[in-house]
């Protein structure tokens, strides 16, 4: 199995997970398992918003296989979806490209 580095801002440490190919999009992307796919979500988060009053991030996650994150920073709120590439559950997996956050993605 393939092991990928996640880095970016806000995140405050890459994180790394051993994923599968995203056979489906092309060799450039992964799938992320439900576990996976939260800890991300979870760190991005729980990032230090270096003090500003105005910053606040959430996710939720749906049975339905869809993670919805919400950002609310100057006083605008975005959210976006990050639908399974397949499956729902506990057998959700989530591609990275349509990874609802612009980290970089290392192979390792």
């Amino acid at each position: 199995m393939p092991t990928i580095q996640i880095s970016g801002y806000p995140l405050e440490a890459p994180l790394t997970f051993e994923v599968t190919p995203d056979v489906y999009v092309d060799e450039k992307h992964w799938l992320l398992n439900l576990d996976q796919a939260e800890q991300l979500c979870t760190a991005w988060r729980d990032a230090d918003t270096e003090g500003a009053d105005d910053i606040a991030r959430a996710y939720i996650y749906s049975e339905t296989g869809t993670i919805i994150t919400a950002l609310h920073m100057e006083h605008e709120v975005s959210l976006t979806e990050w639908e399974s590439a397949q499956g729902c559950g506990g057998d959700a997996v989530f591609s990275t490209a349509q990874l609802p956050f612009e980290f970089d993605l290392a192979v390792l």
